[in-house]
C-alpha cells in the first residue's frame, strides 16, 4: 500500500508535466515517455538503496522514523517552496534540469515541437528530482527499493502519457494548482503514516 502511494506521489509532477506539454501540443515519441520514465526508475532505486544502507547502518527503529521525518519535511518543502532565482546562468547541465523542473515547456529547448533523446533525458531528471529525497526517506522508512523503483517507473510513464493525451481537458477538471499541492500533502501524510504505524 505504502509503495503505491509513493509511486503516485512522486508521479504527479509527471502528470503535470505532460499536461503542460500537451497543450502547448509538444509531442513524446513513446520510446522517449519510456525513457523518461526508466530515469526516475533509475534515480529512485538509488536514492532508495542509499537510504536502505543509512537505515541499516543506525539503531532499530531510528532511521525509519528519520525516513519518515524526511518524507514529512520533503512534503512541507514541495507545499512551500523556496523562491526561484531568476539571476542563476543557465549554461551548466544542473541548472538545465532545474529549469525544466520549474518550467516544463523548457524541455523542448529547440522549440521543434517535439522531445528529442537528450531533451528527454533532462526532462527525466527533473521528474526524478522529487524521487531523491522523497526514495532516500522511503528507503530509510523500510521501502522495498526494487519494487518501488518499477512501480515508480510504470506510473510516471503512465502519468506523463495521460497528462500528454488529455491535458487541455484534465486542466479543465483539475487546476494546476491542486495537482502541485497533492504530492506534498500525501507525502506529509505518508512520513505522518509511517511514524505512527
Amino acid at each position: 500500500m505504502a509503495i503505491l502511494v509513493l509511486a503516485l506521489i512522486v508521479s504527479l509532477d509527471g502528470l503535470i508535466a505532460g499536461s503542460t506539454l500537451g497543450l502547448r501540443k509538444v509531442k513524446i515519441p513513446v520510446s522517449l515517455v519510456c525513457l523518461v520514465g526508466l530515469t526516475s526508475a533509475c534515480v529512485m532505486y538509488v536514492s532508495m538503496s542509499l537510504g536502505e544502507a543509512l537505515r541499516r547502518a543506525t539503531v532499530a527503529g531510528l532511521a525509519e522514523n528519520i525516513g519518515a521525518s524526511l518524507l514529512v519535511m520533503l512534503g512541507l518543502l514541495l507545499l512551500f517552496p523556496p523562491k526561484k532565482n531568476d539571476k542563476s546562468p543557465s549554461g551548466q547541465w544542473g541548472l538545465k534540469v532545474v529549469e525544466v523542473w520549474r518550467d516544463p515547456l523548457l524541455a523542448d529547448h529547440d522549440r521543434s515541437g517535439e522531445i528529442s533523446i537528450r531533451e528527454a533525458i533532462v526532462l527525466g531528471l527533473a521528474l526524478a528530482l522529487d524521487s531523491l529525497g522523497a526514495g532516500a526517506g522511503a528507503g530509510m522508512a523500510g521501502l522495498a527499493p526494487v519494487m518501488s523503483s518499477l512501480y515508480v517507473g510504470v506510473s510516471k510513464i503512465v502519468a506523463l502519457s495521460v497528462g500528454i493525451s488529455f491535458g487541455a481537458k484534465l486542466s479543465h477538471v483539475v487546476s494546476e494548482k491542486v495537482l502541485t499541492m497533492l504530492p506534498g500533502v500525501m507525502l506529509i501524510v505518508l512520513g505522518c503514516w509511517r511514524m505512527v504505524r
